[in-house]
């Protein structure tokens, strides 16, 4: 929420569809950072008002920030723990952010690596699922996770044929618990 208004009540100012009073305008004006020449400047048509919001959101935020990720991925071993820690408690990224008490989508972020890792965060995630970091320590040091395991079987499976599939479907039922 910038300043009292919500993030759709902004959109639906910055696309026309609501009015704003001058005290909200100028209190806008303020945050962003304009200056009252730069708005008459922007009204007489003086400057151009640029239309790429990125190039808008370039200048506003810290791209040069060492943990900002959300440009590129960088999948680790924690993000993937972290992933395995919450298959086994059986819940989905959103009910896990929910349950962490941060956004909504940002398990999701930090699973796919989107998201920089602190150790504040690992632990707090962690006990937040109901493990001990000795826990997740141990799974760091193994080869590979379960959820991966279960991935590459799946990947071998869909790439056999339909006489190889009969043949190992009544071992993988007879190990079914």
């Amino acid at each position: 929420m910038l300043l009292s208004y919500l993030v759709k009540n902004i959109e639906r100012l910055e696309n026309g569809r609501g009015a704003i009073s001058v005290e909200k305008f100028k209190e806008f004006q303020e945050k962003y950072g304009f200056s009252d020449s730069d708005v008459e400047d922007l009204r007489s048509g003086k400057i151009q008002a640029s239309t790429d919001a990125n190039s808008i959101r370039k200048n506003k935020t810290s791209h040069s920030r060492a943990d900002r990720r959300f440009c590129h991925r960088r999948v680790t071993r924690e993000c993937k723990v972290l992933k395995e820690l919450r298959l086994l408690k059986n819940i989905n990224q959103y009910e896990a952010s929910k349950l962490c008490g941060i956004g909504i989508n940002t398990i999701g972020f930090i699973e796919n690596g989107r998201v920089a890792l602190t150790d504040k965060k690992i632990l707090h995630i962690v006990l937040t699922y109901g493990y001990s970091m000795e826990y997740f320590n141990q799974l760091l040091k193994l080869s590979l996770l379960r959820h991966e395991m279960v991935e590459e079987c799946q990947n071998i499976i869909e790439k056999m044929d339909e006489n190889k599939l009969r043949i190992i479907m009544p071992i993988i039922q007879s190990m079914k618990s």
